[in-house]
């Protein structure tokens, strides 16, 4: 239960079910593993600034200005929106080229 964190203190405290996101975290978007030219990274975003970065360094920094991303709480609710966005660049570059890595 400690290793749980935010999923086992929520239910307790919000009443807040727990629900299946595999390497996804409910906290933070984009999070989770994403598909690279030749494998997988995996990326957590836990701020503002964070995300800002990432999709500058994915090449997709008109993504920061996209109503559905622009603010802290929003690519969390749009998720499933953004994951293929950024994947789609990715795709291009394989993972271990350092590119990404800052």
């Amino acid at each position: 239960m400690p290793l749980m964190g935010w999923v086992a203190a929520n239910l307790p405290h919000r009443r807040q079910q727990p629900v299946l996101m595999g390497n996804d975290n409910f906290t933070a978007a984009p999070s989770g593993t994403f598909a690279t030219k030749d494998g997988y990274l995996n990326i957590a975003a836990n701020k503002q600034e964070q995300w800002e970065t990432v999709a500058d360094l994915l090449g997709v920094p008109e993504l920061k200005k996209d109503p559905r991303f622009e603010k802290t709480r929003r690519p969390q609710e749009n998720r499933k929106a953004l994951t293929p966005l950024l994947e789609r660049n990715l795709r291009r570059t394989p993972r271990n080229t350092g590119g990404y890595a800052q």
